[in-house]
């Protein structure tokens, strides 16, 4: 494998880890309730100045009831 699949093989199990950590605070949160399918959690990622805080917070007024920027 070269470096660039070894790094995204790697990226895959972050992500992996983060979603079972934010299930299992989903769970303990909600006292084991199922969580919604119609809930959606964005996380958008990329440099400082790139723009991110404007697509979100337009998405935010459509769908969130809370966002957390920054």
């Amino acid at each position: 494998m070269g470096y660039l699949d070894d790094e995204l093989k790697r990226l895959h199990t972050v992500i992996a880890n983060l979603e079972g950590r934010v299930k299992s605070l989903e769970t303990r949160h909600l006292g084991g309730a199922p969580v919604s399918t119609e809930e959606i959690r964005m996380i958008l990622i990329g440099p400082p100045g790139a723009g991110k805080c404007v697509p979100a917070s337009e998405k935010c007024a459509q769908f969130c009831r809370r966002q957390a920027v920054g």
